[in-house]
């Protein structure tokens, strides 16, 4: 089944196959759904995408969503309805959002690449980046996890002063405080793009491909 724009919004992209298993994938800071392949061209699971477009960290993602706990909502009722896997993922801001999302759902799969977890990691260079409620509350989120089913990446290289000690504290955040897995990559990419497969990682989860054999995502 195409894209079904029934239910398609400005900050929701949703695939419905009439699957048992369900994808959610978040958007970065970009704004944009990333994985839109995924998105749009799965044919074997259903697939949902939602982004925020006003770069508010999902405290006001747009149409559909005006705060935490409408996203919260939303995606309660709607993995209630699924019978099999559920899996959140998400990179940078995607990863931080399907972390905090995810956590309280004890039959999900998470898998994040560059996630923030700590509000003190937005300070950089002397200056004070916003405060956001969903790193505020992430912390409390974790230790009170109903799911192990975590997956957490990073890119270990590089000295970038903006990303790469960022990342490197906040994988050590993860696995020291809430002993959290962690895989670290070569390479000094933020948002690990380039340097691992989403789609691998979560057929891998599912245990089939997501697109027929001619289907295309990326």
């Amino acid at each position: 089944m195409p894209v079904d724009w029934s239910i398609s919004k400005g900050d929701i992209l949703a695939n419905i196959n009439g699957s048992t298993d369900l994808v959610v994938i978040f958007g970065s800071a970009m704004g944009g759904w990333d994985y839109s392949g995924l998105i749009k061209n799965a044919t074997k699971c259903d697939v949902i995408g939602i982004r925020d477009q006003k770069m508010s960290w999902f405290e006001d993602a747009g149409e559909s969503f005006r705060s935490l706990d409408d996203i919260d909502d939303y995606l309660s009722g709607m993995i209630s309805t699924y019978q099999g896997r559920k899996i959140l993922c998400g990179i940078s801001m995607g990863g931080t959002a399907a972390l905090y999302f995810g956590s309280a759902h004890k039959d999900a799969d998470i898998i994040v690449g560059s996630p923030q977890i700590f509000q003190y990691q937005f300070l950089w260079d002397q200056t004070l980046r916003p405060h956001y409620k969903i790193i505020e509350r992430l912390p409390a989120k974790l230790r009170a996890r109903a799911t192990e089913k975590i997956e957490v990446i990073v890119c270990g290289d590089g000295d970038d002063p903006n990303w790469n000690w960022r990342d490197n504290h906040a994988a050590a955040l993860a696995h020291d405080v809430f002993g959290l897995p962690v895989t670290r990559l070569p390479g000094a990419k933020h948002a690990c793009w380039e340097l691992f497969s989403m789609r691998s990682l979560i057929e891998a989860r599912l245990g089939y491909s997501l697109f027929d054999a001619d289907g295309e995502g990326r």
